[in-house]
């Protein structure tokens, strides 16, 4: 559930910033990956793989994770290649 609360959102944070139309329908790519993010956690709870501490400790660490890529990225913006 960590590395879906991590990766699920970067992706869409990137899609979102690298394609146009994609980022005319910004709202609708999020509501997506945060539906992806929260089946992946109910159905780790779901299985009996781990508990909902588990999931919700997951969840918050790997927001976490999303919230400094996305500083990072818009903090260091020029180092990209154009």
């Amino acid at each position: 559930s960590m590395n879906a609360a991590c990766v699920y959102p970067v992706i869409a944070y990137f899609l979102v910033k690298h394609i146009p139309f994609l980022s005319k329908h910004k709202k609708a790519v999020y509501i997506i990956a945060g539906t992806v993010v929260i089946l992946v956690g109910a159905s780790r709870v779901y299985l009996g793989v781990h508990f909902l501490t588990d999931v919700l400790g997951g969840f918050s660490l790997g927001l976490l994770l999303f919230f400094l890529v996305k500083g990072f990225d818009e903090k260091f913006h020029s180092f990209r290649q154009k």
